[in-house]
């Protein structure tokens, strides 16, 4: 995996001693208990037939999740402003979102 050595936003290229921040988003999938399908409903061929035609890659993807990245320090503080101000709306609009 090659590494790159530049900020993801502005592209701006680290030299050696720059002060860097790490990105790390993790995203995975969660399952609350509840399977919305009868058992009935469920073709066990069909569905190995389509998971046999994915890339397991793809499949890993659509469970796991984990992407990296370098931000100079204008853009980290664009980037923390940005999701700190989404995580304020959404907590503030949905009384039942729960941050975990």
């Amino acid at each position: 995996m090659k590494k790159f050595n530049r900020c993801l936003k502005c592209g701006k290229n680290f030299k050696e001693g720059n002060l860097r921040y790490k990105v790390k988003i993790l995203v995975s999938s969660d399952f609350d208990g509840v399977l919305n399908e009868s058992e009935e409903e469920i073709d066990l061929h069909e569905l190995m037939q389509e998971i046999e035609n994915r890339e397991s890659e793809e499949l890993e993807d659509e469970v796991h999740k984990e992407i990296n990245f370098l931000l100079c320090k204008p853009c980290r503080d664009v980037f923390v402003r940005d999701i700190t101000d989404l995580e304020i709306k959404q907590i503030t609009e949905d009384e039942d979102l729960k941050w975990q």
